[in-house]
């Protein structure tokens, strides 16, 4: 059976026996509700600026349906952390994109941290925030309160980290780290949020105001049989750009293997590892004896996430990472296609084994049957 992958911004063709295959997850892109450009559009027509949270598909064919209803005024001011990539995928948004200034005011001060956010941010003008809502295992869910805060106020995930409670994945759950900048995002004044939830890159539905409890039941729920092994993708671009993305974008599906089982990652990672909290544990700046003595760098919980990769199950990364990383940093195995490392976890788990296969994690929600 073949089964393409989505891997950053191509696929991969993975071909997988019947007779290996457990369950296939693979979400499929449904007719995208008329509501769903209604809405943003409607949005649009009161917003004096537009702040695009991420470089998802499901947000850019949003916009790109929403302004070839109604086209973007004249005087909307439009910031993304991305811009050309937002030109290219928006066109008519063209010339107009900026990244948000690096010239910060304080607007809040909690846990002794001072929470900075530029002047285009911080006015009385009324603003729009998007994003693709998407499973994480730190925040539960991030939707477009979270990411507005990750992408427009200074020192917000270590706010989140500050007020965490344990480093242990925890999707889809509500927790104080989500607590603390659904908080935070009140002080940004006018601003409403807006959340695509996305079926097989698509955009499938847009939410106000979701929250983990309710935005997760809009995603892909699943009840799958464990298995040795499971072949699983993040999503593709805007998901799997670095490793940091890609190892957070994969906790909706890893409970679908049995411990101790094999992991099959197919993830780009073309935009290298990611975060400094990642970047500094792999180039030994920082150990896992040592992480809870260590000053906070965003991403720091993310080393948590690859301790129990490594210590839980046997990983297989294909990616565009040098090996020197994936084997002797992550622990992981190498592979240079996906039938390839098919082969290789087939043969460690026995040829006969079967193995789950999940397309897109970030818009699963998987669970033990």
């Amino acid at each position: 059976m073949e089964v393409w992958i989505p891997y950053g911004h191509v696929e991969a063709l993975l071909t997988i026996q019947i007779e290996n295959l457990g369950e296939l997850v693979d979400p499929k892109a449904e007719k995208q509700s008329t509501e769903v450009s209604a809405q943003l559009a409607e949005r649009l027509k009161d917003a004096q600026k537009l702040v695009i949270c991420d470089n998802k598909g499901a947000t850019f064919k949003s916009l790109k349906t929403a302004f070839g209803q109604s086209p973007p005024a004249e005087d909307l001011k439009v910031y993304s952390p991305w811009p050309k990539e937002v030109e290219r995928s928006v066109p008519q948004l063209k010339g107009r994109v900026s990244k948000l200034s690096q010239e910060r005011e304080k607007i809040a001060e909690e846990e002794g941290i001072a929470l900075t956010a530029p002047a285009e941010i911080h006015d009385q003008t009324n603003k729009l925030f998007l994003s693709t809502a998407e499973p994480d295992p730190f925040f539960g869910l991030v939707d477009a309160r979270i990411a507005g805060c990750l992408v427009a106020i200074s020192n917000s995930r270590r706010l989140a980290y500050a007020r965490s409670e344990t480093n242990a994945p925890r999707v889809f759950q509500e927790n104080p780290s989500y607590d603390a900048l659904l908080n935070l995002s009140s002080k940004i004044q006018g601003a409403a949020y807006l959340s695509v939830v996305p079926r097989g890159g698509e955009p499938y539905k847009m939410m106000e105001d979701g929250g983990p409890d309710k935005l997760k039941r809009e995603f892909v729920s699943i009840g799958l049989s464990q298995t040795k092994g499971i072949v699983i993708a993040p999503g593709g671009r805007g998901y799997d750009d670095t490793l940091s993305h890609a190892i957070r974008s994969i906790w909706s599906a890893v409970d679908s293997v049995r411990k101790s089982g094999a992991i099959l990652l197919i993830a780009e990672c073309g935009e290298g590892i990611g975060s400094q909290g990642l970047e500094m544990y792999l180039t030994g700046r920082i150990s896992e004896a040592k992480l809870d003595r260590v000053e906070y760098a965003d991403g720091l919980e993310e080393v948590e996430y690859v301790r129990r990769l490594k210590n839980d199950y046997s990983v297989t990364l294909l990616s565009t990472l040098p090996e020197v990383y994936v084997e002797s940093k992550l622990g992981f195995r190498v592979t240079s296609g996906a039938n390839e490392g098919l082969g290789k976890v087939l043969s460690s788990l026995g040829r006969t084994s079967k193995m789950n296969v999940i397309t897109r994690a970030c818009e699963a929600l998987l669970t033990k049957a």
